[in-house]
């Protein structure tokens, strides 16, 4: 699957959902990739929607790269992040 396509559309689902706000993907080209299309689409459909829903001010932007070993996918925001007292759980389940 090309992750820039796959972003791409994620990317213009948010804005139609949130039309006031803008999702730019960065990417220099096709980037193939291995995946499961619609695993990706949910893990980019939910940190898409809380970098809009939780930084209401904060441009957001899905960067697409390929790499030596594989490919990047990555969401930024320009939110507070996380404080450090929760990173250690960040995975558990319903924390």
């Amino acid at each position: 699957s090309d992750l820039v396509v796959l972003a791409r559309a994620e990317a213009a689902a948010a804005e139609q959902r949130r039309p006031d706000r803008a999702v730019r993907v960065e990417a220099a080209g096709p980037v193939e990739a291995t995946v499961d299309p619609d695993r990706v689409a949910q893990v980019l459909q939910n940190l898409i929607g809380n970098a809009l829903d939780h930084v209401p001010e904060s441009a957001v932007v899905v960067r697409v790269a390929g790499t030596d070993d594989g490919a990047e996918l990555t969401v930024r925001d320009n939110g507070p992040g996380i404080d450090p007292e929760h990173l250690p759980r960040l995975f558990d389940r319903f924390y």
